[in-house]
């Protein structure tokens, strides 16, 4: 995971209209976060037209979510109400098996982040406060990545 690139809006953006059509292909996106400024911040940094952002701010519902609806990527904060982010990670690996997953966190234990990585197969640590041009790298290389095998 590089932390260093540097991606900004505008150039997420241009990768984004060669990867997604409109009317043609959606990105489904879930954000699972109780914080409301990490929920309004990513939802105002995600604008592009193909994406469709759902938030749900309670983990179980999120679940639920999950069961009915196949999410290209999942965003969701590691400290909520009754479960972690990995706990949430690990209960929807087996019906969201080609998601992308971040997770988003202040800070983690080292072990946390290792054990996240291999049991709940998370592809991102998105450290708060979240950088747009680190968000972006992320959302970029996921879509581009998505893209990529449906061409295939």
């Amino acid at each position: 995971m590089n932390n260093n690139v540097i991606v900004s809006k505008d150039e997420m953006n241009l990768l984004l209209a060669n990867c997604l059509v409109e009317g043609d292909s959606y990105f489904d996106i879930l954000i699972v976060s109780e914080d409301t400024g990490v929920v309004e911040y990513l939802k105002n940094t995600l604008t592009h037209p193909c994406f469709n952002i759902h938030t749900r701010s309670d983990p179980i519902k999120a679940l639920t979510l999950c069961k009915n609806i196949g999410f290209n990527l999942i965003l969701v904060d590691y400290k909520l109400t009754g479960m972690n982010g990995v706990l949430f990670f690990s209960l929807i690996k087996d019906y969201q098996k080609y998601t992308h997953r971040f997770l988003i966190s202040e800070s983690v234990d080292p072990m946390i982040l290792i054990g996240a990585i291999n049991d709940s197969e998370i592809n991102a640590f998105i450290r708060k406060p979240i950088a747009n041009n680190n968000i972006c790298y992320f959302i970029a290389k996921a879509v581009a990545g998505d893209y990529i095998l449906k061409s295939a």
